[in-house]
């Protein structure tokens, strides 16, 4: 990444500094984490199934539902640490819930990851992660390969580590209700029309 494109990465990412965590979630194998004042906005919605819910033609159906100032969209490696130890990874997305190991009748063969619930990450993120009291972003920092640390008053610590270098998608940075995302690559970030 060159000098300028640092630039407007740490600009960016900086925004976070004293900002509140508002929520965690994933869409497939996408870590979704948004930060900042809630915002309301029509968005749409998993049925009982986890599957997003759509109406008779195949479109989306919406209702009206809070989100964070500020979403991080992460698809490379990241790390949740506290005290010392991994809390959450995201190869925890293949790995199965306690729940779903406690069954007698668990088959590996047939285990779903990304059905909502199903998987380690879901689980640690209900668990440990839902309750963003006290996820107060108070430092943040990008290294010249777009590899990401967010640092949180309680002592978390997110670690972003981008874990290819090819030009993939490693992480997205918005603000909600905008058109305007910075997108992280694998070789540097994505080259927008100025």
């Amino acid at each position: 990444m060159n000098s300028k494109q640092l630039t407007t990465a740490k600009q960016a990412i900086g925004k976070l500094e004293k900002l509140p965590l508002r929520g965690i979630s994933r869409a497939a194998n996408m870590l979704c984490i948004q930060f900042g004042d809630l915002l309301e906005t029509d968005m749409p919605y998993r049925d009982e199934n986890g599957s997003l819910s759509k109406n008779e033609k195949g479109e989306l159906n919406y209702k009206k539902g809070l989100v964070g100032e500020y979403s991080l969209n992460i698809q490379c490696c990241f790390r949740w640490i506290y005290d010392d130890r991994i809390i959450l990874a995201k190869d925890d997305l293949y790995q199965p819930s306690s729940k779903i190991l406690s069954n007698a009748d668990f088959d590996m063969d047939n285990f779903y990851y990304d059905t909502i619930g199903n998987n380690r990450m879901d689980e640690i993120i209900d668990t440990k992660l839902t309750k963003t009291d006290g996820f107060l972003v108070s430092s943040v920092s990008v290294s010249k390969i777009g590899d990401i640390k967010i640092k949180f008053a309680n002592g978390y610590l997110l670690d972003v580590v981008i874990d290819i270098s090819q030009a993939e998608e490693c992480w997205r940075f918005f603000k909600s209700e905008t058109d305007e995302h910075l997108v992280m690559l694998g070789d540097g970030l994505e080259e927008t029309d100025e």
